[in-house]
């Protein structure tokens, strides 16, 4: 037996404790302030898409008192970090929710 390892009995509780340990280690960090967000909901209720509130962040149109952010970390936030009934407004304020594919024929066999 290699030196150091030792055999132990399975303990559901400890190891499910050792999970959830690691686990907080993988929660995303919110990158945006509440100033950020303050200006970014107030883009969105305008209808701005978030393509258009990044490209406001990262132009002259910021006067730097905002963290400027992707337009992938906008949408992140909104699908991950909004939760409920605050999230589906949130998400309701995007002018383009996805492409629409059109079912066709089957492609296989």
């Amino acid at each position: 037996m290699a030196k150091g390892l030792e055999k132990r009995a399975y303990n559901p509780f400890l190891a499910q404790r050792e999970t959830d340990k690691r686990a907080a280690y993988r929660k995303l960090a919110l990158k945006i302030d509440a100033q950020t967000w303050e200006a970014i909901n107030n883009h969105l209720s305008l209808r701005w898409s978030p393509k258009q509130i990044e490209n406001f962040l990262h132009t002259g149109g910021n006067d730097l008192t905002v963290i400027s952010v992707s337009e992938k970390t906008i949408k992140s936030y909104i699908n991950l970090h909004m939760k409920g009934e605050l999230g589906k407004l949130a998400e309701e304020e995007l002018r383009q929710k996805g492409n629409l594919r059109e079912k066709g024929p089957e492609p296989r066999g």
